[in-house]
């Protein structure tokens, strides 16, 4: 722990002891023990990005075509960038 200041933060499998200067809690220690730091993963979060905008503009065209809405009517429910 090189003497560093921790905290214990628990959640439903168990405690994790978390730096007290970070900000996040026993989640994201988890994702980041998982997963390891991502933040130097931009190609990755873009990927992420990119499949989450293409499933957005998916939805807006299923909807359209199952006449639960039209068009207009979605696109003024949504965020204007799902629907460019």
């Amino acid at each position: 722990m090189n003497g560093e200041r921790m905290r214990n933060e628990k959640g439903s499998l168990g405690s994790v002891a978390i730096p007290h200067e970070r900000y996040y809690g026993i989640h994201t220690a988890g994702a980041l023990e998982n997963f390891g730091d991502i933040t130097d993963r931009h190609d990755t979060v873009s990927h992420i990005y990119h499949t989450m905008k293409q499933t957005g503009r998916a939805v807006r065209e299923l909807i359209a075509v199952a006449g639960v809405l039209s068009l207009d009517e979605y696109d003024s429910l949504v965020a204007p960038d799902v629907s460019g």
